[in-house]
């Protein structure tokens, strides 16, 4: 990417915390307001109204993940979850144009969500994760750089 180390990031209370899902930004997908990308993402993985309206009032994205993994699942959802992604933080930065400058300020640096506990969106325990939330951000800022957010 570039001669500069990556950029990692974890909690939503640090210099780049802008970028996990749990940092509360208020912002527009699929015609409904949400306060964390975290909420949007949760609510998605369900199709039952209930559910949805549960995940989307949680009082934080902590609740809303813990939500999220009790609801009755799309049976798709494996095959769309990180399209998805990609549509939420997209809806978040595009909502947000303070945001989007300090994601397109990252320029070229890799992105790493740095969480040991997740080796699917973030880089696991031993570094070797798949770090998707940190690929989906990238790409996104690509779209931003090049004016292709829409």
């Amino acid at each position: 990417m570039t001669n500069e180390g990556p950029i990692r990031f974890i909690s939503d209370r640090e210099h780049y915390g802008f970028m996990s899902n749990f940092y509360g930004v208020v912002f527009m997908y699929q015609g409904r307001q949400y306060r964390t990308a975290e909420h949007a993402f949760q609510e998605a993985k369900t199709k039952d109204v209930g559910w949805k309206r549960r995940i989307r009032e949680a009082a934080t994205p902590k609740e809303a993940k813990r939500l999220g993994r009790q609801c009755p699942m799309d049976a798709q959802w494996d095959h769309h979850k990180l399209s998805v992604m990609r549509d939420i933080v997209l809806a978040k930065f595009q909502s947000n144009p303070k945001l989007a400058t300090k994601l397109v300020a990252t320029g070229k640096r890799l992105l790493e969500e740095d969480a040991y506990w997740d080796s699917f969106w973030g880089t696991g325990r031993d570094g070797t994760g798949r770090n998707e939330l940190g690929r989906v951000l990238m790409v996104v800022r690509r779209k931003l750089q090049n004016n292709e957010g829409s």
